[in-house]
């Protein structure tokens, strides 16, 4: 793990900061629960859930860049004010794809590390109909290739590895940019013999302030699915059978989503302090 920071405070109250952060991990195992089950059954693999194969770490972020810039001022004798701008940019999530069923008969239906192939005419897949608002929708074979295509093309680290397995914690959820802001309010007075400075302080933090800006941005996404690879048989000559995902009558194509909960929205609170 590397770290670059630049930092500086200037005359009459101007302080600017600026750092990043590069971190790369691996890992045989990130011991994702207290028994030896919990680690057979979570670890994505190549081979069988017995293959202690190193990987990317679970708990890296590798890249994030963090900065500041405040600028106090006091006047009028008895008030200060503070305006403040923090950026916070980073990748906050690793994951992998794997292949939604046993592909290779370890008895684990979460834990094999999907292939990707150069040309989707490769894998065999399912001609299937699911029902969707009460209608059943037929998807067929060259459908699903296409929508396998389509996604492989989308997602940076299957794009590069044709010809080959997904890693593990390969993956990562797109940069997320966030800009929160603060501004205080001093009064302040000076009492007693030893002229101790007394102040009240009003706050006003607007968190992800880019977002009150503009709702398109501060937007966090998530993975739209790690495992669209749905498992359906294995012939004779071990060669697979798939269905690809259908997501409310939409085969996936988009590996990502906005999050839609308080992280993608901008929220404001207010404080009071006595400071002595």
């Amino acid at each position: 793990s590397i770290t670059a920071q630049l930092s500086k405070e200037f005359d009459r109250g101007l302080f600017g900061s600026l750092a990043y952060t590069y971190t790369r991990a691996e890992e045989v195992t990130a011991n994702p629960g207290s028994q030896a089950s919990s680690v057979r059954n979570a670890n994505p693999t190549v081979g069988t859930s017995n293959a202690a194969e190193l990987a990317f770490s679970q708990y890296v972020t590798p890249h994030r860049v963090v900065g500041a810039v405040s600028y106090k001022i006091e006047y009028a004798r008895y008030f200060a004010s503070t305006l403040s701008l923090f950026y916070e940019g980073a990748q906050f999530s690793n994951y992998s794809f794997v292949v939604n069923g046993d592909l290779n008969g370890d008895g684990n239906n979460t834990t094999d590390l999907i292939y990707i192939p150069k040309s989707t005419n490769e894998m065999n897949f399912q001609e299937y109909t699911a029902t969707v608002s009460g209608q059943p929708v037929t998807f067929t074979v060259a459908q699903q290739r296409e929508a396998f295509e389509t996604f492989i093309n989308n997602t940076p680290s299957l794009k590069d590895r044709r010809g080959q397995y997904a890693e593990r914690n390969a993956s990562l959820i797109p940069w997320y940019n966030r800009f929160d802001l603060r501004f205080l309010q001093d009064f302040f007075i000076e009492a007693g013999k030893n002229k101790t400075r007394h102040t009240f302080q009003f706050s006003v933090d607007i968190l992800n302030f880019g977002n009150m800006l503009n709702s398109d941005w501060g937007i966090q996404e998530q993975r739209t699915t790690n495992n669209p690879l749905q498992l359906q048989s294995i012939d004779a000559n071990n060669v697979p059978l798939y269905r690809w995902q259908q997501i409310n009558g939409n085969l996936v194509t988009e590996p990502f989503e906005n999050v839609i909960n308080l992280s993608s929205t901008w929220s404001m609170q207010l404080g009071l302090r006595y400071i002595f």
